[in-house]
């Protein structure tokens, strides 16, 4: 399932309607969000949705203001309404047999008029055990990484929504293009940048399928229940972040035309900036090791080739002769209350510490998860992690 979600600040004029159609046409979403249309529903002629595929299904309730968030689908799907407010609107629906809610959301600028808003979600992610996903303008940054200006944002407004994140479980996933989302477009120290748009999901599907019974020993239990999680993480990665392989030959065509457009017109400022950001999307697009004068861009091939690597970096002939020399040499200063201590198995605070001292964006281990899946879930695999250790 695709969603667009966009704060389109006024959809009346050809301009914006234009740039949306070409997002429709291009990405063909199954969802539209539009946050600050700035016009009555009504001003839209129902044929510009239909070119679009598109269908307007509902809106949000701000009484006697002018609605700022609306909701459309592909003609195919029958959302159902769960919540409306004047800040969000949370839906559920059913497509390919996969059951979904989502919640979109254009907050406040004010923390304080967020509060009720933080608590109505949260009221409906209790309310169904399905698969959340809560996308939208939130008018808030998670830290001082997500604003870039002369003053820090802030703290109050960062930690309410930290805390809203924490107690509903939600992740924050990370997306490409630009950092900040946001912009008050001046200049020297009054220049603000943030990012005010997330995209958080919830780790139900982690609890769904990790909450499976299992029989045979921890470490045999622990595996298999990576695999199964693994092979349904594949899934909802391919069905939210899309093909890879599609979006490199996007970059490149991207990259090709402005490189064009340089070659025939001339440089100039814009030109130059569009080519620095197409590079820079290829750049994360792209997935490639170089060996030598050749390039791998098989999974396998950049695998064997890692390995082979550090095969013959760290592996050595294990020549090995019997003598005396160390028990000669070195007295015994390890006690056996010391022994005991040191061979004794470690307690699960132990482990959580070395869990949470690795570094998030390390490289996976055999198992394909990173220390940040095992920091970000620890509330339901550190059971089956403990028992595995011990």
């Amino acid at each position: 399932m695709k969603i667009l979600f966009w704060n389109c600040r006024g959809i009346g004029n050809f301009k914006t309607k234009l740039t949306l159609k070409n997002l429709c046409l291009s990405h063909n979403p199954d969802l539209v969000f539009l946050a600050e249309p700035m016009i009555i529903p009504d001003m839209i002629k129902t044929n510009f949705w239909c070119a679009l595929n598109l269908k307007l299904f509902v809106v949000n309730n701000r009484e006697n203001h002018i609605t700022s968030l609306w909701g459309l689908c592909s003609p195919g799907l029958d959302p159902s309404i769960l919540a409306i407010s004047n800040q969000h609107i949370s839906i559920s629906l059913s497509m390919e047999n996969k059951n979904l809610n989502v919640c979109a959301v254009y907050a406040h600028t004010n923390h304080v008029n967020r509060r009720s808003m933080w608590l109505d979600i949260q009221v409906d992610l209790l309310a169904t055990q399905r698969p959340w996903c809560c996308i939208g303008d939130f008018n808030a940054t998670l830290g001082t990484d997500e604003c870039r200006s002369a003053t820090l944002p802030s703290r109050a407004s960062t930690n309410e929504f930290l805390s809203f994140i924490n107690s509903s479980t939600l992740v924050n996933i990370s997306t490409p293009g630009a950092q900040f989302t946001w912009t008050n477009k001046r200049r020297g120290n009054a220049l603000i940048e943030k990012k005010l748009d997330t995209s958080l999901y919830c780790k139900r599907l982690i609890k769904e399928h990790w909450h499976t019974d299992v029989i045979g020993s921890p470490m045999f239990i622990l595996i298999q229940k990576l695999k199964r999680l693994k092979k349904e993480l594949k899934h909802w990665n391919y069905n939210v972040f899309g093909n890879i392989h599609q979006m490199v030959k996007m970059a490149k065509a991207n990259m090709d035309t402005i490189q064009s457009s340089i070659n025939e017109f001339g440089t100039d400022e814009a030109l130059l900036d569009q080519e620095a950001l197409a590079q820079n999307e290829l750049l994360k697009a792209l997935i490639w090791k170089r060996v030598g004068d050749s390039i791998l861009s098989e999974q396998n091939d950049i695998a064997d080739h890692v390995q082979q690597f550090y095969t013959n970096l760290f592996g050595s002939p294990n020549l090995t002769s019997t003598n005396a020399l160390i028990q000669s040499v070195i007295p015994e200063l390890v006690s056996d209350a010391d022994n005991l201590f040191l061979t004794m198995l470690p307690s699960s605070e132990e482990i959580k510490q070395a869990v949470f001292s690795m570094s998030g964006d390390s490289s996976p281990g055999p198992d394909g998860f990173g220390g940040y899946f095992y920091q970000q879930c620890w509330d339901i695999v550190h059971l089956d992690m403990c028992k595995s250790v011990k």
